[in-house]
């Protein structure tokens, strides 16, 4: 997925400056739809990463590491093996790993954390 580049406006010169002004924005509004129409993808917009794990046991903690370099403010279940609840255990989340329970033994789960 590209970037869009530098905004280039056309000097304030003369009667044709509306014009040419309206056809640069009009440009660029065509490149951002193109970006935006080309799919927006969570991990490329966002601040978030995604991890899989296995949960060891039902309501029993599982530490999960993330690499966010700061405390998530949440996570997302973008995937999951069986019907089970995945909430926060209640410890403190760090830099490094947020802290999970399962309702149920062994499940497989993937989380967007953010």
């Amino acid at each position: 997925m590209g970037y869009i580049r530098k905004l280039e406006l056309p000097e304030p010169k003369g009667e044709n400056f509306a014009k040419d002004l309206i056809e640069v924005l009009k440009r660029h509004g065509v490149e951002i739809s193109d970006i935006i129409n080309g799919g927006i993808r969570l991990h490329e917009n966002i601040e978030c990463t995604v991890v899989s794990t296995t949960t060891p046991g039902a309501n029993v903690e599982l530490a999960v590491a993330h690499t966010l370099r700061r405390v998530p403010t949440g996570f997302i279940v973008v995937n999951i093996n069986k019907a089970a609840i995945i909430y926060d255990s209640g410890t403190t989340w760090t830099t490094a790993y947020i802290y999970i329970k399962c309702d149920q033994n062994n499940t497989t789960v993937k989380l967007l954390i953010f």
